[in-house]
């Protein structure tokens, strides 16, 4: 494989590293969330869910900068980018063998992140329908006392 093109791969897979330690902080950020939305510490929430933000918009960059790279690649080898991954996907060289590793681990924990995100939000519709139930409950003892 030519040195350029070698040299782009291993940017290629440093970025997905670093797309994989962001994910596996968003995880952690998940994982304190659940525990958070039980315990109805609305000011930690919010701050997790400001970090979270933050971490979000690193990731957005790092995914365009990914897709940039993916791109300047398959203009160098003259290949389509839909078909970067079916074309590169079969060679045998290491560095694009852990490329394909790296991506899909990232796939899989991006996958793995948006189950635990949505069961977060049904937590935390669940934990925001109790508290409304609860408010009604009050309002309407309160019209009994008075």
């Amino acid at each position: 494989m030519r040195d350029d093109l070698s040299t782009l791969f291993e940017r290629l897979v440093s970025f997905f590293n670093d797309k994989n330690n962001l994910l596996e902080q968003i995880n952690r950020n998940e994982i304190q969330l659940r525990y958070l939305v039980k315990s109805g510490n609305e000011e930690e929430i919010t701050g997790l869910l400001q970090s979270d933000s933050d971490l979000f918009v690193r990731l957005d960059s790092l995914e365009f900068d990914i897709q940039t790279l993916i791109s300047n690649i398959c203009k160098i080898t003259g290949i389509e980018k839909n078909r970067f991954n079916s074309f590169f996907s079969k060679r045998d060289e290491d560095i694009i063998k852990k490329v394909f590793v790296t991506m899909e681990a990232s796939e899989k924990k991006m996958y793995d992140l948006f189950k635990d995100r949505k069961k977060v939000i049904k937590e935390m519709e669940e934990k925001m329908t109790s508290i409304h139930n609860d408010i009604n409950t009050l309002k309407f003892i309160r019209r009994i006392k008075y």
